[in-house]
């Protein structure tokens, strides 16, 4: 039985200097998700109408909180009111940015320690996790992981590598947005190909991610295929984002 990563046939260091990039031998990269961004309609709509419908309800529930009060609704007020709504979607999500941060390191720590956290703000969703392990007795043999691929230049950072019960790999990706957005498949094949190019293995067959959930300790499994085809896509999208830069850069001279 697999226990541990076979030795990379070349190291990948992350660096994160106003956004991420990757070195490969001696060569700065871009990230796996920035190459995603150029195909990110369905998420960035998503995120739109979220953030409107955070802003909304925000002002709406302030401004019930006055009735009754002795205030004097003036044009200060109601600006004072609406830019506090404006900015509630970037507060929301930096608190969720957060506790992916704190539910990624509390896992990552116990793959690696096997410590569980003491973390009560995410006990559900690592407790989501435990379960996930417990009921797929998943063997994961590395945690959060840098991968980078020096044939098509571009890097990313894994959530785990597992190996099933055939010996064969697979990469896992963790979670904690109930939003499953298309580009996160095309995300974990591009991951997949890295592991590959990096460690002089086929490519895994298979990728899962798994979504754990904010106040129960429960998760989703979804498990992406056809791992050849979305790269392909991934590839594409990089191209597409390549090709778009060079117009812009051709505009400005």
């Amino acid at each position: 039985m697999i226990t541990k990563l076979p030795k990379p046939k070349y190291n990948v260091d992350f660096v994160d200097d106003f956004g991420h990039y990757y070195i490969i031998d001696g060569k700065k990269y871009g990230s796996v998700t920035t190459v995603l961004n150029i195909i990110g309609g369905q998420k960035t709509q998503a995120l739109q109408g979220w953030a409107k419908k955070v802003a909304l309800q925000f002002v709406s529930e302030e401004l019930k909180n006055q009735l009754g009060k002795d205030i004097i609704v003036d044009e200060e007020f109601i600006d004072k009111v609406v830019k506090a709504g404006s900015q509630r979607p970037k507060f929301e999500v930096e608190k969720a940015a957060d506790f992916g941060t704190r539910t990624h390191d509390a896992i990552d720590n116990y793959i690696v320690s096997g410590k569980t956290t003491d973390d009560t703000s995410i006990m559900s969703s690592f407790n989501g996790f435990l379960n996930f392990m417990k009921e797929h007795k998943m063997n994961i043999i590395s945690g959060d992981i840098t991968l980078g691929s020096k044939k098509y230049g571009f890097g990313g950072r894994a959530d785990g590598i597992a190996i099933d019960k055939d010996g064969n790999y697979i990469i896992i990706d963790f979670k904690t947005s109930n939003f499953m957005s298309p580009d996160y498949f095309l995300q974990v094949a591009a991951y997949a190909a890295c592991f590959a190019e990096q460690y002089g293995v086929p490519l895994p067959k298979k990728c899962y991610i798994i979504k754990f959930h904010k106040t129960e300790a429960i998760y989703e499994v979804v498990e992406v295929n056809d791992i050849e085809k979305h790269f392909k896509a991934f590839l594409s999208a990089k191209e597409l984002k390549e090709d778009i830069e060079a117009i812009s850069n051709s505009l400005k001279n």
